[in-house]
């Protein structure tokens, strides 16, 4: 009997695990002062008196807590590995319900990095880097004041986290380099300066000293010095950080933080844009669109929200939404790859998973065969049992067949033939008897005849034997005939057996070649266990791996949030350009397509969609406008102004919307195309006129609403939530650089990707000309008007909003001021009045609007003119002559002269009017000799309001 060897299953080979980074190897010494924790590699950042105190007892205190680390990893049978904290394996337990896979053969690079001062200051000061970009890439808006409450919480978190600043400033530095050169002690520590905290720095409890910028007296010094073991000297570790040679130096880094929060935060607080410009803020912000919350929550929006008031760009529309479509696209080829990324990480998950049940099923498989090849080789044994039977039974039944009768069978049928012969005898002898009875018996004494009865009987037990012999001899027959039958049974069991044994070893072969296949299906089976681990392993280790995939996935999530973001801020100011150049307050952005729990998947799509709404809207809505040119001369329109540009080289002036209804009643939506800027003066050759134009203000009345226009007019009306759309794009400046027809461009091209200066902003605005005197080498009293040229567009709101606009009071009651050069105007009688000291002049009905009836026509504002003198300098003449207007006093500080009913065009067209100087009080600097000095007074200018009635024909 062959015994039977079970096959050993080898289990899968054990993955060995790197030993972590033992965290509690290193000699955790804490000091506790003050409620503030030391450790001994803080020491370079530590404090004199940290420094001092935990140098008292330094050696002591490592000792004990080496013996005492030593005691505690023994007893915990901790040593060599880390200690599993409940955190870690509640995290642990967190990752398997989520589905991760632990791999116990990754190395800890955050646990080996968390032991690594860069890697902790990298932690700290990421979140900085964050903010600063933060800061830097979104604008800031100060008509948004109100919203910026999450970035001034960014801010201000930024600036919790760098807290108080506190560097070491040159005077310390200066003190390090005398130190170093007297060679002092290291122990000897010097007070130094610290720079003083930033606005936004809280002061701190418990200041924490830099290392040579001691906050120690001299007396504390020398106690501390004192209680130094061995002759006032520190170990040779701490001396030699506190060795002053090793100056720290600034953190730039962190120096441009603070920097930029402070700034930041200013600028938030103060009302101020990026680049420091205040701007005037609306008094309410725009309304919230209600289907923009809806739209918003049906979607489940929970990503970056849109801002509904952009800053407008400084592209066109055009520009701007091919921007946004060209990106938005790119948007969606990142989510298209962020989801093949979690695709593929799905996959590299399932491939994982399905490797791993691969290996379990291939081991229990292996058991399986194992088992498989067991019951074979028990098969053989019954197989060999079952031939040795048979072959026992065949020679057994052989050596039956051999001997054929057994010596008692052989006497049996002796003597049972030898009974049938007797019998046979028996029977013939009694047949003879009956027929002896048939005789007469004539011996004896008796007589008698024939005896019939016993020959009867005679023949009776004759015919008894003979059939005895009979029945002994067919016993005979049939025991012979057994004999017979059980040699042919043997023969055939003989046979029988013969075949089973064929059949038996036939078995055995066939069982030999199946434990040969079980075997090398256990060694396939076992291969393919091996393989599959490999497999596995491979799928753990190589590079395109599921770890690869998260990374990727995570990378992607970032760059595509990240880029959506961009995405929605792109096309939050095409649409920005759409409301602008549109004047509209159609939003397409209503909803916010992300989704974290989806990952923002096809929220790229969706702005795709959006921006192809907005293109469709804004060329189906951009319909042509009235264009329109429209010349202001600042001499007629505002004098003073004028006179303000000359004086003091710089006016406001403003374009009112009575300057435009006058014009054409009834329009709205005026917005300036193009504004440029002709200053007539007198410069010398290749000189330039230096000045810079600012709109300080603008508004548009972005519908035909009376109210509105009421309340442009500043009669009082309140105009629909809406109706008024105030300084977009506020604050723009240009640079005048020629002076004639100068639009501050090189080349005015309406087809520029850009807007144009002022373009696009309402016409209805407030300017401010500054040009300085010290800029500018020329005499400002040439200056003899400044004249804007204004190209904008407008909308016609119908005749119906024309009426209602024309029956409004001040477009009936037409003001106006006529600004007179008498010097220019009257140049004869100027000549004259240089030596009589009186001008006389006509001021004649042509010279003021003849759309005007004259019988409205009043001259004077509140009963004044005003009079202005202009003299060359005019700091060194504080003594004025007196001077009267038709006989009425000048007012030196308000320019005023009255005038009365007679001074107006009551019988004529010609009025007659005198400018008288009486140099009996003062003003003597002003003559040469008895004639006033043309050098000294250069001019006098007169300004007189006016007002009248216009008739619109209603």
């Amino acid at each position: 009997m062959t015994p039977s060897l079970r096959p050993s299953i080898p289990p899968p080979t054990p993955v060995r695990h790197p030993p972590a980074l033992d965290e509690g190897l290193m000699p955790a010494v804490w000091l506790r002062r003050g409620g503030r924790t030391i450790h001994p590699h803080q020491l370079a950042h530590a404090g004199q008196r940290d420094v001092l105190e935990l140098a008292l007892g330094l050696e002591a205190r490592i000792l004990v807590a080496i013996v005492a680390l030593g005691l505690v990893k023994r007893a915990t049978g901790c040593v060599g590995r880390r200690v599993p904290t409940p955190l870690a394996a509640q995290t642990r337990q967190r990752r398997a319900r989520a589905g991760f896979v632990e791999q116990p053969n990754r190395v800890g690079s955050f646990g080996a990095g968390r032991a690594r001062h860069v890697h902790q200051k990298q932690r700290r000061t990421e979140p900085l880097g964050r903010v600063a970009q933060r800061g830097q890439r979104e604008p800031l808006r100060p008509q948004r004041t109100g919203r910026h409450e999450d970035k001034a919480a960014h801010l201000a978190n930024a600036a919790e986290l760098l807290g108080p600043v506190r560097l070491l400033g040159r005077a310390r530095r200066n003190e390090c380099q005398r130190r170093v050169a007297r060679r002092r002690r290291a122990t000897e520590l010097r007070d130094g300066q610290v720079a003083g905290e930033a606005p936004f720095a809280r002061g701190s409890e418990q200041p924490i000293p830099g290392i040579g910028c001691g906050d120690i007296t001299r007396g504390e010094r020398g106690r501390l010095r004192a209680a130094l073991p061995g002759g006032h000297t520190v170990p040779a570790g701490v001396a030699s950080i506190l060795n002053g040679y090793f100056c720290i130096p600034d953190n730039e880094q962190l120096i441009q933080y603070w920097s930029l929060v402070a700034n930041r935060l200013y600028k938030i607080r103060h009302g101020l844009n990026l680049q420091g410009q205040a701007t005037q803020p609306a008094l309410f912000g725009p309304p919230l669109n209600p289907a923009t919350l809806v739209d918003g929550g049906a979607y489940g929006a929970t990503g970056p929200a849109g801002s509904n008031n952009m800053q407008v760009p400084y592209y066109r529309f055009d520009q701007m939404i091919q921007l946004a479509k060209n990106f938005t696209q790119q948007v969606v080829g990142l989510g298209n790859e962020l989801l093949a990324a979690l695709e593929k990480q799905d996959g590299e998950t399932l491939s994982q998973l399905r490797q791993t049940q691969e290996s379990a099923i291939f081991n229990m498989t292996l058991q399986a065969k194992a088992d498989m090849v067991n019951q074979l080789y028990q098969t053989q044994v019954g197989l060999q049992y079952s031939l040795e039977s048979s072959q026992t039974e065949l020679d057994t039944i052989q050596g039956w067949a051999t001997q054929q009768l057994l010596p008692e069978e052989s006497t049996s049928l002796s003597l049972g033939n030898d009974a049938m012969i007797i019998n046979s005898v028996a029977a013939g002898v009694v047949g003879t008897a009956s027929l002896a009875y048939l005789f007469m018996n004539i011996f004896g004494l008796s007589d008698g005849g024939f005896n019939f009865g016993g020959s009867m009987e005679a023949i009776s037990k004759a015919l008894g034997a003979s059939a005895q012999a009979i029945s002994e001899s067919a016993g005979l027959m049939r025991e012979k005939a057994s004999y017979i039958r059980r040699e042919q049974e043997w023969n055939l069991r003989i046979q029988t057996i013969t075949d089973a044994i064929g059949q038996i070893n036939a078995q055995l072969a066939a069982n030999q070649y199946a434990i040969s296949a079980a075997q090398q299906d256990y060694s396939i089976t076992q291969t393919q266990y091996q393989q599959s681990q490999d497999v596995l392993n491979f799928l753990q280790t190589k590079f395109t791996n599921e770890d690869l995939y998260v990374w990727m996935a995570g990378q992607l999530s970032t760059l595509y949030y990240q880029a959506y973001q961009m995405a929605l801020e792109l096309a939050q100011q095409a649409q920005t350009c759409y409301q602008y150049e549109l004047s509209s307050s159609d939003t397409f952005l209503t909803g916010n397509p992300w989704n974290d729990q989806y990952k923002g998947l096809l929220a790229g799509d969706a702005l795709s969609l959006s921006l192809a709404q907005m293109e469709k809207a804004y060329h189906d809505n951009n319909s042509r406008y009235q264009e329109i040119h429209k010349t202001f001369s600042l001499m007629q329109q505002n004098p003073q102004a004028l006179l303000d540009l000359k004086k003091k080289g710089s006016c406001k002036f403003s374009f009112t919307e009575l300057d435009f209804d006058l014009d054409f009643p009834g329009h709205y939506n005026r917005k300036i195309a193009s504004i440029s800027l002709t200053i007539p003066a007198v410069v010398g050759p290749y000189q330039n006129l230096n000045a810079t134009l600012i709109q300080t203000s603008n508004q548009v009345l972005v519908r035909p609403d009376i109210n509105g226009v009421k309340s442009l007019l500043t009669m009082g009306g309140v105009p629909p939530n809406g109706a008024i759309r105030a300084n977009w794009s506020a604050n723009q400046q240009i640079s005048i650089s020629t002076g004639i027809n100068d639009a501050g461009l090189f080349q005015l091209n309406f087809n520029d990707p850009q807007y144009l200066p002022f373009e696009g902003t309402g016409a209805i605005s407030d300017w401010e000309l500054i040009m300085p005197k010290a800029a500018n080498a020329f005499d400002f009293a040439a200056i003899t008007d400044v004249i804007i040229q204004i190209s904008y567009t407008a909308s016609p709101g119908g005749q119906t909003f024309a009426r209602q606009v024309t029956n409004l009071d001040q477009l009936k009651n037409y003001q106006g001021s006529l600004y007179l050069s008498l010097r220019q105007q009257y140049s004869s009688a100027w000549y004259a009045f240089l030596s009589t000291y009186g001008l006389n002049f006509n001021l004649l009905r042509g010279q003021f609007p003849v759309n005007l009836a004259t019988d409205s026509l009043s001259l004077g504002k509140n009963g004044n003119a005003y009079l202005a003198l202009v003299l060359a300098n005019p700091d060194a003449y504080t003594d004025l002559p007196s001077v009267t207007l038709n006989g009425s006093d000048w007012d030196p500080g308000t320019g005023a002269a009255a005038i009365g009913e007679k001074d107006n065009f009551k019988s004529g067209n010609e009025l007659g009017w005198q400018v008288a100087l009486d140099f009996s009080s003062g003003g003597s600097g002003l003559l040469d000799g008895d004639s006033i000095d043309p050098k000294v007074l250069l001019d006098i200018i007169l300004i007189v309001p006016f007002s009248g009635q216009l008739d619109w024909g209603n």
